[in-house]
Formats: C-alpha cells, structure tokens, sequence
C-alpha cells in the first residue's frame, strides 16, 4: 500500500469555493475591500499612511507589499497587514461554509478525494494533509463528509 500525502494550496480552495458556489471569486480586489472597511470602523493600528495606500492600491500585490515590508524590516506592518488578509478571506469564506451544510450539498474537491481513498481505494492510504489556506473549508469538509458535526 502507497503512502499518500496532500499538500493544497490557494488553488484548490478556489476549486472548492467555486463548486459550492460559483458567484464568489475571492480576487485580491475583495480582500482589499474587506480591509478597507477596518479603516471605516476605525481599527486599523499602526500602519504607516505611505504603506495603508500602497496596500489600497489595486495594482499592488498584497502578499509582494508583505514580502517587501518584512525585507525591509517593517515587520509590525507585515504582521498588521497579514492579520487583516487574514480576517478578510474569513470573513468572505463565511458564506461559502455555510452552503457545506447544506441538504443540496454538492460534493467538491476535498470530499471526493475523501470518498476516494476513504471508501474505494485499497492502493493509497492517506497518511497526512496539509493546507496553506487561511480559511478553513478543508475542515469544514471534512467534518461533514465523515458526520462529525460542525
């Protein structure tokens, strides 16, 4: 028997969240909106002006502005900054986790490669499954897929 490991990175997020739900297409457009409205309710601290309007800038690539801040040693920047990516993909992963529960469920990406070696693989066995995402449909899925509850 094979030993299998997943590594997943932004992609098949994408894949998941537009199975789920094809009218969401979280663009760097929408994170950069999301954290432009921190800077409406005021909780946006401790960003420099020069850096808040070059991660405003939709030209800018917001995990290349954040390379360049800790290059240049402005990690409180770089962390404030991966802090508020970070919220925005949760925040606009929400609604995307919610449509797992639903009873029109259709199956994606992670619950097909679960039904897969879970039920009718007798070659592979997954031994591990890592993910570069922030939000968390992985576990969502997951959990549903195997009745665990959310």
């Amino acid at each position: 028997m094979k030993n299998v490991v997943y590594l997943f990175g932004s992609g098949a997020s994408h894949a998941v969240i537009n199975a789920i739900d094809p009218t969401k297409q979280f663009l760097t457009a929408d994170i950069r909106q999301k954290i432009h409205e921190k800077e409406k309710d005021a909780k946006v601290k401790n960003i420099p002006i020069d850096i808040w309007n070059e991660l405003m800038d939709p030209t800018v690539d917001i995990e290349h502005l954040i390379s360049i801040l800790e290059t240049n040693y402005h990690h409180e920047s770089a962390q404030n900054i991966k802090n508020y990516y970070h919220d925005a993909i949760i925040s606009l992963s929400k609604e995307v986790i919610e449509k797992i529960d639903d009873p029109n469920y259709k199956p994606n990406l992670y619950s097909v490669l679960f039904d897969f070696h879970n039920i009718r693989n007798n070659v592979e066995k997954v031994i591990s499954v890592f993910s570069l995402n922030y939000e968390d449909l992985f576990e969502q899925t997951l959990k549903f897929h195997l009745n665990l509850g959310v």
